[in-house]
């Protein structure tokens, strides 16, 4: 295998007046809000990370950006077409870079630290992903996304007593 030149692309989106806050290698860009919203977007976004690395070993290895849009059209723009209807956020494991639908008025609700510790948890799987690793299995890196973001609910335990459980012959 020979490698070229390493090459940066750069996506920037200019229909907005961007302001940045970083804290513990996570960048909030946001343009809807004061910085008491954004304050409270980045730690929970700070705690998601912290969560998710303390259970897996590792952290991304560079800042992590976070997008926060409050408009859902113009979110759905950014994700661009094909995005599912009932997205909230993205993540994208190898720019590093999360993307969250959260107005100014939502931000102390569950929904917010729901979404936000599931994306950025794919980030800290996708951190630790590497060498043989690095083909993370879908159900484990949404199994543990979803885990760390919302725990195990009696419906969950319900379907794994319900599963069957195959044992080879």
């Amino acid at each position: 295998i020979i490698m070229g030149p390493m090459e940066q692309l750069v996506v920037e989106d200019r229909r907005f007046a961007w302001q940045q806050v970083e804290r513990d290698g996570i960048v909030l860009h946001w343009y809807d809000g004061d910085r008491a919203f954004a304050d409270d977007a980045l730690a929970i976004g700070v705690a998601a990370v912290d969560r998710a690395a303390a259970l897996l070993g590792a952290r991304p290895a560079g800042p992590v950006d976070l997008f926060v849009y409050a408009d859902r059209d113009d979110f759905y723009d950014a994700l661009g077409p094909g995005t599912r209807e009932n997205v909230g956020g993205q993540a994208i494991a190898g720019s590093g870079t999360m993307y969250a639908l959260i107005t100014p008025s939502e931000i102390g609700s569950s929904w917010v630290t729901t979404v936000v510790a599931h994306e950025l948890t794919h980030l800290v799987v996708g951190a630790v992903a590497s060498g043989p690793w690095a083909d993370v299995p879908r159900w484990l890196n949404e199994g543990i996304a979803v885990w760390l973001s919302v725990g195990s609910t009696d419906e969950d335990r319900r379907q794994i007593g319900r599963a069957h459980v195959w044992t080879p012959v």
